[in-house]
């Protein structure tokens, strides 16, 4: 084997070690949020914080309300009423 060859080959092996470090770095980071989103759930729920809050469906074609679609809301002591969407993220599966 060529001494270019092998330093390809080492090369192709470094990049391949990098490239799983950082999927294990993200799996533990996606691991860490999504406690870290539990507890923060838990917390506003021992602590009577989470609100539901209901929005109508209005149907263009009559304008009247056809359904709902029920929000969750942590109501936070600084900031208001804020939607679980925004408070609460969960962190995307996707590497």
């Amino acid at each position: 084997m060529t001494a270019t060859r092998q330093e390809s080959d080492h090369a192709a092996e470094a990049e391949l070690r990098a490239e799983r470090e950082l999927k294990q770095h993200n799996a533990r980071h996606r691991i860490t949020e999504r406690r870290r989103v539990i507890q923060k759930l838990r917390q506003a729920l021992a602590t009577n914080r989470l609100a539901l809050h209901f929005q109508p469906i209005i149907a263009l074609a009559s304008g009247r309300a056809c359904a709902a679609e029920v929000q969750l809301r942590l109501d936070h002591s600084r900031r208001g009423l804020i939607p679980a969407g925004i408070c609460c993220r969960w962190p995307s599966n996707r590497t």
